[in-house]
């Protein structure tokens, strides 16, 4: 629209031109030669800045808009529009002087020499404004809509890039507020510009007590971190660090490191939430927690030691006393399952189990992070869910003696505990009750896990739990021979 605006204004001031004479007679009748030389002068004035409004709509259009922009892929700031039109006015200014008026530009330059270095003294905020924005935008430290921290003495912001002009720079900042900085400001600040890289990684401390061993905290914060990969904003488990940052008087000092996509996605201060209570979740399932300052004082009688047999012994009673699917078990009931469960620990990349295989356990994951993934029916695997410590997994093999319905392998190192069908059946024998109680649970679960994907009312969900539950219960009492 503005190269056909620009185009017929220069048309029509080319036809103006050639028919001034006519024009100025038919409306003034008798002219002066001085009107006549005025009038000339004038429109020949505007047959050149017309045709620079018509050259600098072309140059937009094709130039910046076609070549540079869609060709060449580069974002082009609306201060180089600005410099360029600038450019060409300037020229089409000294060749009016120089072909119309009969005056040297450079002369005028001269003439005002003087003053324009008294305004450019008095002016010399704005010159620094101006320098500063024009050096921005021809070394491109950043573009529009990239991210950038800018840090001095005077402030620290962080924000995405709106707008470059003549003066000032535009930016949303992280918490959504809009601010114009003063380019000359921008000129001594420490620059960071989180979008020139896809990742960006952060870090942060945890400190553990001298006893626990390092191989079991590497696994716990491996498998937090790691867990967060399918967390929008998180990049693959592969680029997580963990290593002994610091040995001091409160204990050892871990270095957590972790890669996001900042800013679009996620903050970096909200990643940091996201990973810290992940951790704490995965240790608290350990029964672990972070050391703390520590008064030292000696007694007579020395204290009782926790051995980590002991400690693991705890930790299983209380996953077990977490799932749901033992909730109706007795206290009796439940350390009878922790005391004969199977502990192991596996390396990362093990299979636990593969689809298809037959199999009459379940297992607790109390450390560590694993893959589930199911065949495409040509020999490749594609992962569907990821467990992570306190999930469960293979419960229906434990209670039906179902086929695995998924392989699942080990992202790290993990920690489990198997609970097969000899262990359960003492249980069952001697309370048959529960089978329904279970049974009812299970379909909930599924129910739950389907919860967006079905539409039924508190009627229909009733009736599928009633149907489905009594199925799963027909096959538990075959399974466990309690005729």
């Amino acid at each position: 629209m503005k190269i056909i605006i620009s185009f017929f204004t220069f048309l029509i001031v080319i036809i103006l031109n050639f028919f001034v004479e006519e024009i100025l007679i038919f409306f003034l009748q008798d002219v002066s030669d001085y009107i006549t030389n005025i009038s000339f002068k004038t429109l020949q004035v505007l047959l050149f800045f017309s045709f620079s409004f018509f050259l600098n709509s072309l140059i937009a259009r094709f130039f910046w808009g076609v070549f540079v922009k869609k060709y060449l892929l580069i974002q082009v700031p609306t201060l180089i529009y600005q410099c360029s039109n600038f450019i060409v006015y300037i020229i089409t200014l000294a060749i009016v002087l120089e072909l119309v008026f009969d005056s040297s530009f450079l002369s005028l330059i001269a003439t005002f020499g003087a003053f324009s270095i008294v305004l450019a003294f008095g002016l010399r905020g704005l010159t620094s404004d101006l320098m500063t924005g024009l050096a921005l935008n021809l070394e491109q430290p950043f573009k529009i809509g990239e991210w950038v921290s800018f840090k001095s003495p005077d402030f620290h912001y962080i924000g995405k890039i709106i707008q470059i002009n003549w003066r000032v720079t535009h930016i949303v900042l992280n918490n959504g507020n809009y601010i114009l900085i003063p380019n000359r400001s921008l000129g001594d600040c420490v620059l960071i510009n989180f979008s020139k890289h896809q990742f960006n990684r952060y870090e942060l401390n945890i400190d553990f007590d001298y006893n626990i061993a390092d191989s079991e905290i590497k696994r716990i914060l491996y498998s937090a971190v790691n867990s967060l990969s399918e967390v929008s904003g998180f990049v693959e488990q592969h680029m997580t660090d963990v290593f002994i940052d610091e040995i001091h008087k409160n204990g050892v000092k871990y270095l957590v490191r972790y890669w996001i996509i900042p800013w679009e996605k996620v903050t970096p201060s909200e990643a940091k939430h996201i990973v810290q209570s992940k951790i704490l979740q995965h240790l608290r399932l350990s029964g672990i927690t972070p050391s703390h300052s520590k008064i030292h004082y000696f007694e007579k009688n020395k204290p009782e030691i926790i051995d980590s047999t002991r400690e693991l012994q705890i930790n299983i009673l209380k996953s077990l006393r977490a799932i749901n699917l033992f909730s109706d078990l007795k206290d009796d009931e439940i350390d009878h399952l922790s005391k004969v469960a199977k502990q192991k620990l596996w390396k990362a990349e093990d299979i636990l189990v593969n689809q298809g295989e037959k199999g009459d356990s379940m297992f607790i994951v109390l450390e560590g992070l694993l893959d589930v993934s199911i065949d495409n029916g040509r020999g490749a695997y594609y992962s569907i869910a990821m467990i992570e410590a306190g999930d469960i997994f293979g419960e229906m093999s434990l209670l039906t003696g179902e086929d695995r319905s998924a392989r699942v392998k080990s992202l790290t190192q993990t920690l489990t505990v198997e609970i097969s069908r000899s262990h359960f059946k003492k249980i069952l024998d001697e309370r048959k009750d529960l089978c329904q109680r279970i049974s009812e649970i299970i379909v909930k679960r599924n129910i739950d896990l389907e919860k967006k994907k079905l539409k039924m009312n508190k009627i229909e969900k009733e009736e599928r739990i009633k149907k489905e539950s009594f199925t799963i219960l027909k096959r538990i009492i075959s399974f466990f021979d309690l005729d």
